[in-house]
């Protein structure tokens, strides 16, 4: 039998919220965020006003009851089980700093990894017995207002380990909190942090807020031209376990759902009866000019956007200010030890920026085969044999493959970042947006940025645009080694003589003349894809026997803007001089239709 009893918190909740919005359970930080996105998405006009009635409702309940998140010294002091665990990591790493039989790199070594491998579980452990305590900083932290486990580690046990200036971990650990006082000798350990988390925040501003206006000008076409591009077996697939799944259109038809249907939450059951759907993207809308309003999906106020919204630079704003400022919280976390390479701010700014030394980067098999054979390499590291290539992981990457697994030219071997060059190059523009687009959204979850992926989807569509011309005839007006937008090739294009529709049970080692699924014009068809058209129940293909006269030409973010073909927008790219002559060179025109705002901005009544 449900219980009738309430407390005055929720009544006061219920007063002020409308009617049909009842808050359930307890109000932490995740249903706090429940809270508030279906309000945006059921009264976006009283969002703002509800908002401000709620704060002045807080603000008496916080003076008068603000003693159940009042810090007090006890606070500061970690239980008698945390004592008692780190006196056990010290007590072992004791053991190795004296062990006579090993010399002073070895034990170095081992003390780091020993305190790499007890870090995700010390700061576990900490919010777990001090959460059972009572600890004030875990109550804020678990509510959302303020603090991580990572700093509530650091006041109470410890910063563990840390990295000097060059990133290398110091094998000296911190074992002390910040609420008891550090040593001497965790002091001078930690300093390489304290002045790196201050340079972080002096250099980050103006670096992140350079790449947070270059990734709001990359998506500059990205905006509503029309209600449906008519696309046809062409979109992303995404896992019926995904709640991103939700508010997108469906590119194929799926048990009782037709075409176009946008998936809702009472759907969600009937469709995890399948692994996975094909949704209807950004990355793959076929609207001639801009992208069109069912592959853009349902936005947050739960309808389609509407004709002229400009979708590019408002969505890299949602992925580029929590991204700065989770650049400039470094100086929170300034000089700890990060074991899993370039995260957030840096690992955009790595794959945005395509250097041609990509340091740190994913191994990918340059060859299809099998893997017969992972050892030991004698230079450190380890060798894969794939067929007959052998390939080698240096020693910092983790191998993610085994003996016996079949791969595909460009799959990925090791841990990294993937360069974007190297998987446009191995398996196309599509899929290569796709790739992108994961690893993107993977890198700002990781950072604690809860980012919807159709918010990089646009810079996606657009990083992942640009083909080189290979053919030595040129192509529609475009010469040999012209770099064109693959938006426009793909409006433009007409099947090469030998095309033809086939079952795709017989077109493997051919060329797509046609996009399909994820995959654009040009990608070589591969076993994995011949059994992912199978899956959707792709009936035929059209393919062409010989590669196309264009390959695809990933280049850096800022270079995008001055291959344009509008040379109006080359106006708010860099190199305007060069990208001038360039287009002049080309005969370049500035249509008056065409989906970029940069140029309306310049002409202000053509908006």
């Amino acid at each position: 039998m449900a219980s009738n009893i309430t407390t005055p918190g929720h009544e006061i909740l219920n007063s002020i919220l409308p009617e049909d919005i009842k808050p359930e359970g307890n109000l932490d930080k995740k249903g706090i965020k429940q809270l508030f996105e279906e309000l945006a998405r059921k009264h976006p006009d009283k969002y703002v006003n509800v908002l401000d009635s709620l704060n002045r409702a807080a603000l008496p309940a916080a003076t008068e009851y603000g003693d159940t998140t009042s810090f007090s010294l006890d606070d500061l002091e970690p239980s008698p089980r945390l004592k008692e665990y780190r006196k056990r990591l010290r007590d072992r790493i004791d053991n190795i700093i004296q062990d006579p039989s090993i010399g002073p790199k070895t034990k170095n070594q081992r003390v780091v990894d020993l305190v790499r491998g007890v870090t995700d579980k010390v700061r576990s452990k900490v919010m777990d017995e001090e959460r059972k305590a009572g600890n004030k900083f875990v109550k804020t932290s678990d509510m959302g207002i303020k603090g991580n486990p990572l700093q509530i580690a650091q006041i109470l046990f410890g910063d563990l380990i840390m990295a000097d200036h060059k990133g290398r971990p110091v094998p000296i650990p911190g074992l002390t909190g910040y609420g008891e006082g550090v040593s001497p000798a965790e002091f001078w350990a930690g300093a390489y942090g304290s002045r790196s988390g201050f340079a972080t925040v002096q250099m980050g501003t103006q670096d992140s807020g350079f790449l947070t206006k270059k990734m709001a000008m990359l998506p500059h076409r990205v905006s509503v031209t029309g209600e449906d591009c008519g696309a046809q077996d062409v979109g992303i697939t995404r896992d019926t376990d995904d709640v991103e799944l939700l508010g997108t259109a469906l590119a194929m038809p799926v048990g009782p759902f037709k075409k176009n249907h946008v998936v809702t939450k009472k759907d969600l059951p009937k469709l995890r009866e399948y692994d996975s759907v094909l949704v209807r993207s950004l990355l793959t809308c076929q609207q001639p000019e801009g992208v069109c309003q069912k592959c853009s999906g349902i936005r947050e106020t739960g309808k389609f956007p509407e004709i002229g919204d400009m979708l590019g630079p408002e969505r890299s704003r949602l992925v580029g200010e929590p991204l700065t400022q989770a650049k400039l919280n470094a100086k929170h976390t300034g000089g700890l030890d990060a074991k899993e390479g370039l995260t957030g701010f840096d690992a955009f700014e790595r794959l945005f920026n395509v250097p041609k030394n990509f340091k740190g980067g994913a191994v990918l098999t340059p060859k299809t085969g099998e893997v017969t054979k992972v050892m030991a390499a004698p230079q450190g590291g380890t060798y894969i044999m794939v067929g007959s290539e052998q390939v080698h992981i240096p020693k910092d990457r983790e191998v993610i493959v085994k003996k016996g697994d079949k791969l595909e030219q460009g799959d990925v071997l090791s841990s990294g970042l993937v360069n974007p060059r190297e998987i446009a190059k191995y398996k196309g523009i599509g899929a290569g947006r796709t790739y992108f687009l994961n690893q993107l959204h993977d890198i700002a979850r990781k950072e604690g940025i809860d980012t919807h992926a159709r918010n990089i989807e646009p810079m996606a569509r657009e990083f992942f645009n640009r083909v080189k011309i290979t053919n030595p005839e040129g192509w529609n007006g475009y010469a040999y080694g012209d770099i064109v937008p693959y938006s426009e090739i793909q409006r433009e294009y007409t099947p090469r003589e030998g095309s033809m529709f086939k079952d795709p049970r017989y077109v493997k080692g051919k060329y797509l003349e046609k996009p399909v699924l994820e995959y654009s014009i040009g990608t070589k068809i591969t076993p994995s894809i011949v059994h992912k058209l199978n899956k959707y129940n792709v009936k035929e293909v059209m393919v062409n026997d010989k590669q196309p006269g264009f390959d695809p030409h990933i280049t850096r973010i800022e270079d995008v803007l001055t291959t344009d073909p509008d040379f109006k927008a080359r106006m708010a790219s860099w190199y305007v001089k060069k990208s001038f002559l360039d287009a002049a060179r080309h005969g370049a025109e500035s249509k008056k239709d065409g989906a970029s705002y940069v140029k309306g901005l310049m002409n202000p009544r053509e908006l």
